[in-house]
């Protein structure tokens, strides 16, 4: 199976939906893993540090979404108006995808992944419950949140 990992285009997006230790693991378990270069510079992961793990850098994003079987992203398919490129038209039908997906204000891009026959999968939708914890991503995004919230307040506190 072929496993994409794009870089993220939606604007102030520094994560990467895939780091280094998971290529690992996904390789270990027989999965090409596909990587579009600087995919995980913004989140301080290097390419060498991707090909160290065992994936294949892919200069071009149309060649990623054209060979994977399953694409990673942090965030829905999207539009880089500046690079020229539409997501949503590079991916190959059929492919399944998994990420946030914002299925319940962007109707219309659920309708087009329908139109692609893509299998979708929201992690946003993921039950926050203990058996699912490691899959919970609004819980850790909130954690975070909390703690910087904390941080950010303490800066700012005259005392």
């Amino acid at each position: 199976m072929k496993i994409g990992v794009p870089k993220e285009i939606e604007d102030n997006e520094t994560r990467v939906a895939l780091i280094p230790t998971g290529v690992a693991m996904l390789t270990k378990l027989g999965n090409q893993v596909l990587v579009e270069n600087r995919a995980g510079v913004q989140a301080g992961y290097t390419d060498r540090d991707y090909t160290q793990s065992g994936a294949h850098m892919v200069e071009d994003a149309r060649e990623l979404f054209g060979q994977s079987d399953i694409i990673i992203k942090v965030r829905s398919l999207g539009v880089d108006r500046a690079a020229g490129r539409s997501e949503i038209e590079m991916i190959k039908a059929g492919t399944a995808l998994m990420g946030c997906m914002d299925p319940w204000t962007d109707v219309g891009r659920i309708e087009a992944y329908n139109l692609k026959n893509l299998t979708v999968f929201a992690a946003e939708l993921v039950p926050r419950i203990t058996r699912a914890q490691s899959m919970d991503v609004l819980s850790s995004m909130a954690t975070l949140a909390g703690y910087k919230a904390v941080l950010l307040g303490a800066s700012r506190l005259g005392k």
